[in-house]
């Protein structure tokens, strides 16, 4: 249709810098095929003065035998890229210098071990919108953040037969289409999501936005994390801790599934429990404001807002509790506005609820958080959760004596 004669003839002109007229006449000779003009045309740049007036000569027919005779298998040749000899269109369309070096085990081993994901890109030089994804996603700035924070991009044409390369994993995964896109895990090596819009594949903004996107909703896993499983998996005993660890998991985030009002039922009771405790152990009696009773500065520190719905301003924590409590760890919601005190306050009422006795002679102040991913404590309680860089993070509690 005339949208993509328009298209053809807008890819030549921008990478051959000709007019109009002189384009169309090497697209038409050329049966419309972007590759085969502009190889046509810089193979006549030496010969040819680049005028408008020129129109360039037909392709030779061929004329081939489809039927009859012996039939034999020719080799594979390596399809040549029209700008491969043009050294400014060669450096316009050129892969990205921080794509992985090596082959798919060996990205996917990588990917795991740094804790990252596996962004998998099969190419096919005779496809435009595969060099396009080079000009205008991979040289993103923002896409390029987004890879170095989160991603190992592992890149490779779809006819590389050296072993476990690009023509194995075009079989593997039933690749038939380019550019390929995908987002795999590196530990299943299953594909977590497929990059199937070509308009986002053209365009480094909204490639960005995906990628970020994906990543809230799925956070890299911390890279030791990762290793320290590789090498307890030789172990039988190690295996079966694993699983209860799992088992503990999940029913942490039952018993944290609770409704709100039997949650709040149950922490105003182990609050008050406390305060009495805290207050018979230093010699005060309770104190009495009309009919009720006046509220300490304890019972203050721990009033918490209800879990905030998911959304672009939340972030889901994972709070790790000392040995000896009846959950290992909690998940939970927070908003990115939030300050670190505030899921301090969360983890202290957490321990009160499932079990006060083990807290009976400390005090909220000595609850202390540590970031397991880079392993750093956590210090500035007025700081915010963004400010911080605790998103979708892993945090240890600890009691500091």
């Amino acid at each position: 249709g005339h949208l993509f004669m328009e298209s053809k003839l807008q890819q030549f002109r921008d990478l051959t810098g000709t007019g109009e007229q002189f384009a169309r006449s090497f697209l038409e000779s050329n049966n419309w095929n972007v590759s085969a003009s502009v190889n046509a045309f810089l193979s006549t740049q030496d010969s040819t003065p680049a005028d408008n007036d020129y129109v360039p000569p037909p392709q030779p027919q061929v004329t081939e035998r489809l039927f009859g005779g012996p039939t034999r298998r020719r080799s594979r040749k390596r399809t040549p890229i029209p700008w491969e000899n043009n050294a400014r269109l060669a450096d316009l369309y050129r892969p990205p210098d921080f794509k992985f070096r090596g082959n798919f085990v060996q990205a996917a081993d990588a990917a795991s071990q740094e804790g990252k994901w596996l962004l998998v890109n099969i190419q096919n030089d005779s496809e435009f919108k595969c060099h396009v994804l080079n000009r205008d996603v991979w040289r993103n700035p923002k896409v390029t953040a987004d890879i170095e924070q989160s991603f190992i991009l592992w890149q490779k044409p779809h006819d590389d037969e050296s072993g476990n390369s690009g023509s194995w994993y075009c079989g593997f995964y039933n690749v038939k289409s380019f550019p390929y896109v995908a987002i795999v895990d590196p530990k299943s090596r299953r594909e977590k999501k497929k990059f199937e819009n070509l308009s986002i594949l053209g365009n480094g903004e909204a490639f960005h936005m995906q990628l970020s996107h994906f990543v809230e909703n799925n956070p890299p896993q911390s890279g030791r994390g990762h290793k320290r499983l590789r090498e307890n998996q030789s172990s039988s005993s190690s295996t079966k801790e694993t699983s209860s660890e799992d088992a503990m998991l999940q029913r942490a985030i039952r018993e944290s599934m609770r409704t709100a009002r039997e949650e709040q039922k149950l922490k105003e009771s182990m609050i008050e429990r406390e305060v009495k405790h805290q207050s018979n152990s230093l010699g005060f009696k309770d104190e009495k404001v009309g009919d009720q009773e006046a509220k300490t500065p304890v019972e203050k520190k721990i009033r918490l807002d209800s879990e905030p719905p998911p959304g672009p301003d939340t972030t889901t924590l994972q709070l790790r509790f000392p040995r000896g409590f009846s959950a290992k760890s909690v998940k939970r919601r927070f908003r990115k506005s939030d300050t670190v005190k505030i899921v301090r306050d969360f983890a202290w009422s957490q321990m009160l609820s499932m079990d006060a006795a083990k807290v009976k002679n400390g005090s909220i102040e000595k609850v202390q958080l540590r970031t397991t991913y880079p392993n750093r404590l956590v210090g500035n309680l007025q700081e915010t959760l963004l400010k911080s860089k605790i998103l979708n993070a892993v945090l240890a509690i600890e009691l500091n004596d």
